[in-house]
């Protein structure tokens, strides 16, 4: 129940002070602080997404915050499934705006259940008090620190609460026998393999799970549920990656055994091994008394290893303590069949979060071809865009320079680490902008990925500008676990590393562009037989002879559209209306002026901007030795280029972790501006000789 985790990834800052104030010191990459308040239902009170307090107004002892947690007592209500009515009483509803976003566990959806509240129309500092209903509500500690709900505002500001009372309706099942399940994920080898599992009764419910489950570690938390979709679904756009059959999004990771004590019923089954395995579903009934053995056999729908792609996730956040953080990390990782998982300590210009104890690579034992390479998302700031730097040996920071990205990109090169930027394909551009540090870092040929697909999205059109300027880019996909997608490898890349798979071949392949990025479709593309990442040279006139194949598994989706870009406009369109699992795209044409192509598979819609999504890296032609830039298009980009530019000279305040970087954030930008003003000055001379050279060629 982390709702709050993706509001404190968009940086949201609260200025405002209440009259007094008890302050609780900030936990972790959210902000969270502990906070004194409390009554005879809720024994502990958190704030988040920094700051929050403990204040009086008007004599009462109230808190107030941008995201608060409450922890129901266990004693009142623990793990119960029933309807249950709130009083919430708001010191200063004005602030508040027109309603309340409430975030609870739900027993038939899950940890990642919402509503809206609405609020009275009114203004200034006037109290409140509005009821609402948690439909089905649990309160089973699965939030973060033990939390059991958790408010926010939907205009982002503070809430003011003076009281929240719980009324039971005390309906909860009682089970009246009990029996057993012993459950048998394998794979197909016939051996025992990591898997992903979901269990529902007949009422959605999922009995939560036992210690044989997987643990895993969320900030200063170790939990065993997940929710097999997104903390930011239904917001901003987001939509859904790696569809989950069953309404509840809750779901449990196994060491391929798993046995449990239930109420004895019938049970709805799911378990999942990523994008190339068969999904598994059953009825399963647990009868008194009994012991019923399930022998869950996983089916390949394919198997890209085999073909010489190995799969990766380029964005994982988790704090690795000790060598049992790899065991659990490892599991997690062969029960989503993902290859290569990129785990990312987490940087600010103050400091470092989701730390590794060590920087080595580590294989699984059993089969080496699934690793954890650390990494980081550092330098990291709102100003110039997130950064993410893979296959580092060690941390690399410099917070003494800590907007000069170019520094650390060299630093890291020199390393032999692979240099990108996070978040480029988000729909709200506003939210974390990597623009403007790509127009710095680019040109100096620093780069060597763009993060274009993310939370089932990707806008491509920033990537795009770059290629049409004459730039190689690499696309890549992360789930920015635990903040965005709560199943790492729910988007990834395929690399193609060729006969033998090593952590340098993975790496090497990515960085060469032999690659794509999906959250469910496989793509297949060449050019005169050349694959993605290629180069060819040609002479004007030459036959182009272009293949492309997608393919899905017809558990996840069915696949809508196959289509040829070209220098970032559809030329050629394969279509189902029905939906079809596989579709060709085949286009031949004489070789005129340098370009480039890539390939995008489409699943068919779910809703608006929901569907599963590929996309291939390009291919790149250069014909009579003229580069595969777009001329046409360079002015319009520039001027974009431009605009970004121009808020490098003005200040912002800090919005990555602020309770602990606002202070510093501004003394590095003062300290900077006459550098990061001369790199500017150089960038934009390199953007008009290229929009000189453009206009030159005819």
């Amino acid at each position: 129940m982390r709702q709050w985790r993706g509001i404190a990834l968009c940086g949201l800052f609260l200025a405002t002070g209440p009259l007094a104030t008890i302050r609780g010191h900030p936990i972790g990459p959210s902000g969270l602080q502990p906070l004194t308040w409390q009554n005879a239902q809720i024994s502990r009170t958190f704030a988040a997404s920094w700051p929050g307090h403990d204040v009086v107004i008007d004599g009462h002892q109230c808190v107030t915050g941008r995201v608060l947690l409450f922890d129901v007592r266990d004693e009142f209500a623990y793990d119960i499934d029933e309807d249950v009515e709130v009083t919430l009483e708001l010191a200063r509803v004005g602030e508040s705006g027109p309603e309340l976003r409430v975030a609870y566990e739900k027993n038939d959806e899950g940890p990642a259940a919402a509503k809206q509240i609405p609020l009275p129309k009114t203004s200034g500092d006037r109290c409140c008090t509005v009821r609402f209903t948690l439909e089905r509500a649990r309160f089973a500690t699965d939030g973060e620190h033990g939390a059991d709900i958790t408010i926010t505002a939907s205009n982002g500001t503070a809430v003011t609460v003076r009281d929240i009372t719980f009324k039971r309706s005390h309906t909860t099942p009682v089970p009246k026998a009990y029996g057993r399940l012993e459950l048998q994920a394998l794979d197909e080898h016939n051996a025992n393999t990591p898997a992903l599992v979901g269990l529902y009764d007949g009422r959605n419910r999922m009995p939560r799970p036992g210690l044989q489950a997987v643990p895993i570690r969320l900030d200063t938390d170790i939990v065993r549920v997940i929710t097999t979709g997104q903390r930011l679904r239904g917001i901003g756009g987001y939509g859904a990656s790696l569809p989950w059959p069953a309404a509840n999004q809750s779901a449990f990771y196994i060491n391929g055994r798993y046995e449990a004590r239930l109420p004895a019923g019938q049970y709805d089954l799911v378990v999942s091994k990523g994008p190339e395995y068969r999904m598994f579903r059953q009825s399963v009934e647990v009868k008194p008394e009994a012991t019923v053995p399930v022998d869950v056999h996983l089916v390949r729908w394919d198997n890209l290893s085999e073909k010489g792609w190995y799969s990766g996730d380029d964005h994982i956040h988790y704090a690795r303590v000790s060598a049992l953080d790899d065991e659990s990390l490892l599991l997690v990782s062969q029960a989503e069949d993902l290859h290569v998982a990129n785990i990312l300590q987490m940087g600010n210009v103050a400091n470092a979060h989701h730390r590794q104890y060590d920087w080595k690579i580590v294989a699984n034992a059993q089969n080496s071809t699934f690793i954890l390479a650390p990494g980081q998302e550092d330098p990291r700031t709102a100003y110039c865009g997130h950064t993410i730097q893979l296959h580092l040996p060690g941390p690399v920071r410099d917070p003494d320079h800590y907007l000069l990205y170019d520094l650390l990109f060299q630093q890291v090169r020199a390393q032999g680490g692979v240099t990108g930027y996070a978040h480029v394909g988000w729909p709200n551009p506003g939210l974390i902008v990597a623009r403007k540090g790509l127009a710095l870092d680019v040109p100096e040929g620093l780069v060597d990925f763009v993060e274009v697909l993310q939370a089932a999205n990707a806008d491509l059109q920033t990537w795009f500008d770059f290629l049409n300027l004459g730039y190689k880019l690499v696309p890549t996909a992360g789930t920015d676990f635990p903040y965005l997608d709560q199943r790492p490898g729910a988007v990834r890349n395929y690399v193609k590393v060729g006969s033998a798979f090593t952590p340098q071949a993975w790496f090497d392949g990515l960085k060469a562009g032999r690659t794509f990025v999906t959250d469910g479709p496989m793509l297949e593309f060449t050019i005169n037989g050349q694959a993605m990442g290629s180069e060819l040279r040609l002479e004007a006139g030459a036959p182009l002879e272009i293949s492309a194949q997608a393919r899905i598994n017809p558990d996840m989706d069915l696949l809508d559209s196959l289509e040829l870009i070209e220098q970032g406009q559809v030329i050629r369109t394969v279509s189902s209306k029905d939906g079809a699992p596989e579709l060709r795209l085949d286009f031949q044409a004489p070789a005129a002026h340098g370009t480039w192509f890539v390939v995008r598979a489409k699943g068919k819609p779910r809703g608006i901007d929901d569907h599963t999504l590929a996309v291939s890296a390009p291919i790149y032609v250069l014909v009579n030795g003229q580069s595969f830039w777009k001329p046409t298009e360079v002015p319009q980009i520039v001027s974009r280029l431009k605009q970004a530019l121009e808020f490098l000279s003005k200040y912002e305040p800090s919005t990555d972790e602020a309770y602990e970087t606002l202070d510093r954030f501004k003394q590095v930008w003062q300290a900077e501006q006459p550098a990061i003003q001369q790199r500017v000055r150089k960038a934009l001379a390199g953007y008009d000789d290229l929009v000189a050279k453009a206009a030159a060629v005819k």
